[in-house]
């Protein structure tokens, strides 16, 4: 049912339209505080035609989801799937991968974060679809991490749980940080501060210090 919505819109530029309008009325008044009157005053379209495509705010906010799906998760899931095979790598490649979207389209990437606030702990109808991007893109990061301590580079004295809500807190709060501010910040030098930060911190020094020293020469003749 999704799917064929999905494609009825990227077909017709009236839908597209309304999802624009809905997406900057929740951006200013959160779901609650979104009607259709509010969409359809930004759109400039009369409420009638809203109607004539969409059942009504449930089904517009539904398909917003699935086209924050696209415009978000899936282009740093395939950013992070050709990277190459190893943790360090894939890491940097989600890092990048969503500070690309927060500068081509930050108003998504802050629309999924704030509507994941506003129905967290909620019976909310459209929660389990928020909750299922949201664990899209945890799955994969939880997948690096684990590659991490596969590969000894990641410290491994610190829970998953906990490694992934770090690295995930992280990302959102700086870019929601960088939204605000984005006059006073570079998003280059944020986005190499991150990475590095990053790494820094998941790196296994032990195992890191044992690996330089395997690779040093031993003193001596080396014929």
């Amino acid at each position: 049912m999704v799917a064929s919505a999905a494609k009825k819109v990227s077909r017709n530029t009236t839908p597209d339209r309304i999802l624009g309008a809905a997406l900057k009325a929740y951006l200013r008044r959160g779901y609650e505080g979104t009607s259709i009157a509010d969409i359809a005053e930004a759109s400039r379209l009369t409420e009638e035609t809203i109607y004539g495509y969409f059942k009504g705010r449930q089904e517009i906010f539904l398909l917003l989801l699935e086209k924050t799906r696209e415009q978000i998760i899936e282009p740093v899931i395939e950013k992070i799937a050709h990277a190459p095979n190893s943790a360090q790598a894939k890491l940097v490649a989600y890092v990048h991968g969503i500070s690309s979207v927060a500068v081509t389209r930050a108003d998504y990437l802050v629309f999924l974060t704030s509507i994941s606030q506003e129905f967290h702990e909620t019976d909310h109808p459209l929660r389990q679809n928020v909750d299922d991007i949201n664990q899209h893109l945890r799955r994969s990061l939880e997948g690096i991490i684990k590659l991490g301590w596969m590969q000894g580079r990641f410290r491994s004295d610190l829970g998953l749980n906990e490694l992934v809500a770090v690295v995930s807190g992280s990302m959102n709060g700086i870019l929601m940080e960088w939204y605000r501010h984005r006059e006073e910040l570079k998003g280059r030098e944020l986005v190499r501060t991150i990475r590095l930060v990053l790494l820094r911190g998941l790196d296994d020094v032990m195992a890191t210090e044992t690996l330089r020293l395997a690779r040093r020469p031993l003193p001596g003749h080396h014929p």
